[in-house]
C-alpha cells in the first residue's frame, strides 16, 4: 500500500473538506464584516470629564482651606477640638465627690464627658480619699480643678502627710527608740496598692507604692512614674486582650513601652496570677481563640483540631502531645487556658 492511498479522498469527501474550509474562513472574517456593516458608537465620556473637573476643583478648595488653617492655628484648634468649642463655666459650692449625683456635677458646671468619666471610675470601685484625687480624673482640666479645690470637702494629701509627720515626731520624743510603721490603702478598689510610712526617725518621709497590675485601673496606673493617661489606657486595654500579666516583660508588648520606662516602674508592680483570666478550651471557638494576642489563625486551628480529636480533655498539659504545638508555644499560652 502506497502513501498515496492514505491521501486519497472520494468526491464527496473532497466537497465536504471544501465546505468546512469555507465555514472556517467565514467565522474568521465575520467580526471584521460586522464592524464594517454596523459600526460601534463612540462612547460619551463627557460626564466623566466633568466629574474629573469637579473633583479637581473640590480638591483645590480643600487645599486652599487647609493652607489658611495652617496660617491660623488658633482657629483650627477651635474648630477641630470639641472640648475647645464647649464653653465651660464652673459654679463652685461645697461638695463631697464620693457618690455625688450627676445633677450635682452638672450644677458645678462640669461637661457631660467628664461626669461620665467620674461615674465610670466609681462603678469600677474607685473612690476619692483626698482632694487631689479629683484632679487625676481623665479630661479634668487644671483650671477647673483650681476653682473647685477650695470647695472639696476632703483633706488634701499634703496636709495629711504633714499631720502624720508631726504625730510621729511627738512619739519619737516620748519613745526615743520606738519605731513607727503605718500602712494605709491608697484606694478601696485596690487592696494591694499601699502607702508605706517607713520607721526612720528623720523628718523626711519616703512613700513606696505597690500596684497589682492585674487589678489596677487607669487612674491608679497614672500614679507610676512615666505612666500618663495614654500609657495607662494602653496597659489596661492590652491586659483585657491578654487575660492578665504574668511578669513585667509582658509590658514590653504594650505599644510604645520601652525598657527604660519599664525599669522605672517594674519594682512598683505586683503580679498576682489569681487575677489571670483563662479561656475554657471545651467552649472556646475560633473567634475567641484568635482574639488572644498569643494565638494566631494556625495555632487556633491546631488547638481546635486537637480538642476535637481528644475530647474531652483531662488537662491543658495534653496539648504537649500535639506535634503542631511546640514547647515554647505551649509555655506561652498554657497560663491562659483551662479545661473544665
Amino acid at each position: 500500500m502506497l502513501w498515496k492511498d492514505y491521501m486519497y479522498f472520494t468526491r464527496s469527501e473532497r466537497n465536504g473538506i471544501k465546505v468546512l474550509l469555507l465555514l472556517i474562513l467565514l467565522v474568521l472574517f465575520i467580526p471584521y464584516v460586522y464592524r464594517l456593516v454596523i459600526p460601534f458608537p463612540e462612547p460619551d465620556i463627557s460626564g466623566y470629564e466633568q466629574a474629573i473637573i469637579d473633583f479637581e476643583q473640590q480638591l483645590s478648595r480643600q487645599r486652599t482651606a487647609a493652607s489658611k488653617e495652617q496660617l491660623s492655628p488658633t482657629a483650627t484648634t477651635a474648630t477641630t477640638t470639641p472640648a475647645a468649642r464647649e464653653a465651660v463655666t464652673i459654679n463652685p459650692f461645697p461638695f463631697d465627690p464620693n457618690n455625688f449625683p450627676e445633677s450635682g456635677w452638672q450644677e458645678l458646671g462640669l461637661p457631660d464627658y467628664v461626669i461620665r468619666t467620674i461615674k465610670n471610675y466609681e462603678q469600677a470601685g474607685g473612690s476619692f480619699r483626698f482632694r487631689e484625687d479629683l484632679q487625676r480624673i481623665y479630661l479634668m482640666k487644671e483650671e477647673w480643678y483650681d476653682v473647685l479645690e477650695p470647695y472639696i470637702e476632703l483633706p488634701s494629701r499634703e496636709s495629711t502627710a504633714h499631720s502624720g509627720s508631726g504625730t510621729r515626731q511627738g512619739l519619737d520624743r516620748t519613745h526615743t527608740k520606738e519605731r513607727l510603721s503605718a500602712e494605709t490603702t491608697l484606694d478601696d478598689s485596690l487592696s494591694t496598692a499601699r502607702v508605706i510610712i517607713p520607721s526612720e526617725t528623720s523628718d523626711a518621709e519616703e512613700i513606696q507604692l505597690w500596684i497589682d497590675i492585674n487589678q489596677a485601673d487607669t487612674l491608679e496606673l497614672m500614679q507610676l512614674r512615666g505612666i500618663g493617661s495614654v500609657f495607662s489606657r494602653r496597659i489596661v486595654s492590652y491586659r483585657e486582650l491578654l487575660g492578665g500579666y504574668l511578669n513585667a516583660d509582658q509590658l514590653l508588648e504594650v505599644y510604645g513601652m520601652d525598657q527604660s520606662r519599664l525599669d522605672m516602674i517594674s519594682d512598683k508592680l505586683h503580679f498576682d496570677e489569681g487575677g489571670i483570666r483563662r479561656m475554657n478550651l471545651h467552649e472556646a471557638d475560633f473567634v475567641a481563640l484568635v482574639r488572644h494576642p498569643y494565638i494566631d489563625r494556625d495555632l487556633a486551628n491546631a488547638l481546635l483540631s486537637f480538642r476535637d480529636q481528644h475530647h474531652p480533655l483531662d488537662s491543658v498539659e495534653q496539648l504537649r502531645q500535639s506535634f503542631l504545638i511546640t514547647e515554647e508555644v505551649y509555655e506561652r499560652i498554657a497560663p491562659y487556658l483551662e479545661v473544665r
